[in-house]
């Protein structure tokens, strides 16, 4: 049981740095965690949708939208 509520915990960590490093614009950093998050958890949906998110702000500023 613990272990599953350390995983749970964990991912959620890694989630909640990814989207600050989001909303702090710091798309690099954003994509490593949402990233890690998705290797570790591939069942949870929204790390690849912050992956996806955060790809598209990445293009979006290397083409000064």
């Amino acid at each position: 049981m613990k272990v599953v509520l350390v995983r749970f915990f964990f991912s959620q960590a890694l989630y909640q740095k990814a989207e600050l490093h989001y909303q702090q614009r710091e798309y690099e950093m954003s994509l490593v965690f949402f990233s890690k998050g998705s290797k570790q958890r591939p069942d949870m949906k929204a790390f690849q949708e912050g992956l996806e998110r955060t790809q598209d702000a990445i293009n979006r500023s290397d083409s000064g939208v």
